[in-house]
């Protein structure tokens, strides 16, 4: 299997600039937790039900740790930790808590884990991708 990827339209936004294109991936479907727990459980002595309760604790135990102000890391395939946009001040006296605009959770791989997906990885562009873009004059 490959991961396909179309062509993407990028807006000049507030500036002047032209548009710019990028490649986009395009996901085929999603993966449910119930789908996983039954591979998983093919591949190991656990039965899909273990497998769910194992997933449901380790989603608790993520969030408890991040809520707590660590950073989780597991194993080959990378780590979890807390990140946020906040707003800048010019000196630090002005910054406060109510900065803090949006919370999110940065995922990092580790450099195995990417290396691992570069090279085993087959990478397309979408045939139809650029048919999209024909009228534009790419």
């Amino acid at each position: 299997m490959a991961v396909n990827f179309t062509i993407s339209k990028r807006g000049k936004g507030l500036s002047n600039q032209a548009s710019h294109y990028h490649l986009k991936p395009i996901y085929d479907l999603t993966v449910t937790m119930d789908e996983l727990a039954v591979r998983i459980s093919k591949a190991c002595t656990l039965t899909p039900a273990d497998v769910v309760a194992c997933l449901s604790a380790l989603n608790s135990e993520i969030r408890y740790q991040l809520q707590n102000g660590n950073k989780v890391e597991i194993g080959w395939l990378g780590s979890f930790k807390i990140a946020a946009e906040t707003t800048a001040h010019p000196h630090p006296k002005l910054c406060s808590k109510k900065d803090i605009k949006h919370i999110k959770v940065n995922y990092q791989p580790t450099k195995e884990f990417k290396r691992f997906l570069s090279n085993t990885t087959d990478f397309k562009i979408d045939p139809k991708a650029k048919l999209k873009y024909v009228k534009s004059n790419i």
